[in-house]
């Protein structure tokens, strides 16, 4: 999503806002491999997005996450349970595969998990926020954490940014197809990966996108929703509940304003 809320203005009101155009957001290119590998379920591979890293568990198991300050990820809640022990990020040059064995790695020191997951009816809660922050043995010196999308993402008049039908990007490791004559619904994992999809609902606590050239799927649990190169939501399953196995046809992500108070706390407490 390219859009220009600086050049139109909300104070322009709604005219204003329905002339501003969205497009896609294509990411960093100085970094990017040439590669046209399939991915994301139609993607492509990624060696940009040095923040979006693998969280890998004990069992070998692993789900995603971005990098969010020196020394904190953001991830689903259903991966800091799977208990995280390395966190692997980094750029990698073209002719490398964007995998853990070539990305640099950190060990994991704590997780914690947002009070609504467990508690959806809790007080305060507006729902099951499938969100957890993790704390990195050491901060992270060699890349630069992504920006939040700062605010409370409803703005006036029933709109939200970002708004339905905007095209923002989808990074992650999780699933992609690669079908075979023997296996047409084999697929690989643990390659990072982006796709361009696009917001379709914009709901209470989540953002639903649909395929535009790919969707997060299994594996992207706790990867970010870029809109104008900022977190706008963290992946938190599937969208529809005719989904199945590693195919797609939408997916959520909590949305980041539901949850910053308490990503902030643990941002200013482990500083």
């Amino acid at each position: 999503m390219r859009l220009s809320h600086e050049k139109c203005g909300l104070l322009l009101g709604l005219l204003a806002l329905a002339a501003c155009s969205a497009e896609a957001d294509e990411g960093p290119s100085a970094v990017e491999g040439a590669s046209a590998e399939e991915a994301i379920n139609g993607g492509k591979v990624e060696r940009a997005y040095p923040a979006i890293g693998l969280l890998r568990f004990a069992s070998g198991s692993f789900g995603s996450g971005a990098l969010i300050a020196p020394n904190v990820v953001l991830t689903a809640a259903h991966v800091a349970l799977g208990k995280p022990n390395t966190f692997f990020f980094g750029a990698v040059v073209p002719g490398k595969n964007p995998s853990p064995e070539n990305m640099q790695s950190v060990p994991i020191k704590e997780w914690v998990i947002h009070p609504c997951y467990d508690k959806p009816d809790g007080p305060g809660c507006p729902g099951k926020l499938d969100v957890a922050v993790v704390r990195l043995a050491k901060p992270v010196t060699t890349v630069a954490p992504i920006p939040r999308y700062a605010g409370d993402v409803r703005l006036f008049w029933g709109l939200y940014n970002p708004f339905v039908g905007d095209v923002c990007v989808a990074v992650g490791f999780g699933a992609h197809l690669t079908p075979t004559d023997k296996n047409p619904n084999a697929f690989s994992l643990g390659t990072r990966r982006s796709a361009r999809s696009q917001v379709a609902e914009v709901g209470t606590t989540e953002i639903v996108v649909r395929w535009v050239t790919g969707i997060a799927t299994s594996g992207d649990s706790g990867s970010p929703l870029l809109c104008d190169g900022k977190i706008v939501g963290t992946v938190r399953g599937s969208a529809d509940k005719s989904n199945v196995g590693v195919e797609r046809t939408r997916e959520a992500y909590v949305r980041i304003d539901r949850v910053a108070e308490m990503v902030d706390t643990y941002v200013d407490a482990w500083k």
